[in-house]
This record gives structure tokens, C-alpha cells and sequence, in this order.
């Protein structure tokens, strides 16, 4: 895994083999799509998790492994040592309003797990929090990105923002545009264009909770939101560069 893009790289067309390690809820989806123009069918490979996708790539030969441009899906940092020289790109998100995503997401999808329980909440977000029961989605942008073998939560973020330092590219979803078009300069992509996908329409927003409810996902984000500031600060050095 390189953990920066040569310029001469990008100059010679897109960058390959990158791995998109897709973060649940922060405009992945939009930038599958993206990427599904810029790279030859049949050479992005889409990993669904619940359908067995990581265990299918861990078991499958180097040699098929290579044979794709992009391994793409909600993927944790691991499967980086199963791509030796792919680039890493990711997405991140404001913590807060990424769990809301999830939230009404789960709440409204009937396929999606947890949606019948949260509909039993009566859609109650400030119920849910108060219950703690939803505290393992607080923070996955940090548990994702992190080394397995980083212990403890302060272990666990300083590898995350080693992790994500080392990363080809990567975008904040709330400045999507500059996003793209900064992959596209150290990518090597061409100009494109795009439609939102998978979005959550017409769904509470961070300012409609009640302060109780926002100060408790503050709290419980910790580490999600101290992921978010450093890769904001990276993110705005990286465009200036």
C-alpha cells in the first residue's frame, strides 16, 4: 500500500489499483458511482459485507485480487494488506450527523437491521440515545479506519489519523464538490459529473435535537469527532497544496 499519489501517476490517467473503503453514511454511495464511470467494467470489484464479500476477498488468490482496478465496499482498514501498491481513499463525515443518517436511515429502510426495533422507539431519537444501546455506530469512522491491534481508545484514534494520513486521497461529504475534484487532480480522474444517491430525504437535522440529545452524542463521538477535525485541517491543507 503507497501511502501518497506521484504526480506523474495522475498525468498518465487514473490511478490503479485504489481500495474505497466505503464509511457507512457519508456519501459512498454517491462516490461509487463516480468511480464506477471513471474505471472499465468489470474492473471494480463491490464488496457487500452481508453477503460474505470481505471473506470472499480474503480468500481470494493474489492473482485474482489483481486482476481488478478498485475494491470498493464498507471495508476496515485490514483488507489494505491484502492489496499491496493500491491507494487508499475514503470519505469522512461530521460524527453527529452521520449517526442521524444511520438513525433515520434504519428507522424508514425495512430491509436495513435494527429497523424494526428503532421503529418500536416510536423514531425516537432521543429516546435511542438516551438507551445507549446504539453506541457501537457513535464512532465506526474511527473503528474502520484504525489498526486492529491499536488497544484502547486513544490508541485507536492516533492510528485512525496515521491510517487516514496515509491515504491517496480522501473527502469530507459536507464539501463533497472540492472532494471530487481534489481526487480528481491526485487521482489522475477526469472531470465528471454526478447525482446524490442513497440520501435520506427530509430527515431531522443535528439543530433539531434536543440539547440533551446532542450533548450525549457529543460525548459519545468523542473520537469520531476528533478523527473529523484532524482530517478537516488535513483536508484543507491538502487542497491548498
Amino acid at each position: 500500500m503507497s501511502s501518497s499519489t506521484d504526480p506523474s501517476d495522475a498525468a498518465s490517467g487514473p490511478v490503479r489499483p485504489i481500495v474505497f473503503l466505503h464509511l457507512p453514511k457519508t456519501a459512498g454511495t454517491t462516490l461509487k458511482a463516480i468511480i464506477e464511470d471513471v474505471y472499465t467494467p468489470g474492473k471494480v470489484l463491490n464488496l457487500r459485507v452481508a453477503q460474505g464479500g470481505v471473506r470472499r476477498l480474503f480468500t481470494m488468490p493474489p492473482a485474482e485480487r489483481a486482476r481488478f482496478d478498485v475494491v470498493a465496499g464498507h471495508l476496515d482498514w485490514r483488507v489494505t494488506r491484502l492489496l499491496p501498491g493500491a491507494r487508499v481513499i475514503t470519505v469522512l463525515r461530521d460524527p453527529v450527523d452521520r449517526f442521524l443518517s444511520w438513525f433515520y436511515y434504519a428507522l424508514r429502510n425495512e430491509n436495513a437491521p435494527l429497523h424494526a426495533e428503532l421503529n418500536e422507539l416510536g423514531g425516537d431519537v432521543g429516546r435511542a440515545v438516551e438507551s445507549g444501546r446504539y453506541a457501537p455506530q457513535y464512532n465506526i469512522m474511527t473503528e474502520m479506519l484504525r489498526d486492529q491491534a491499536a488497544a484502547g481508545p486513544d490508541a485507536a484514534l492516533e492510528s485512525a489519523k496515521r491510517n487516514l494520513a496515509s491515504c491517496a486521497a480522501f473527502g469530507l461529504s459536507e464539501r463533497f464538490t472540492e472532494s471530487v475534484r481534489l481526487m480528481e487532480r491526485t487521482l489522475g480522474w477526469p472531470a465528471t459529473e454526478w447525482e446524490d444517491r442513497n440520501v435520506t430525504a427530509n430527515r431531522p437535522r443535528v439543530e433539531d435535537l434536543s440539547d440533551d440529545a446532542r450533548a450525549a452524542l457529543e460525548a459519545g463521538c468523542a473520537p469520531d469527532r476528533a478523527l473529523y477535525d484532524y482530517a478537516a485541517s488535513l483536508f484543507d491543507e491538502r487542497l491548498a497544496s
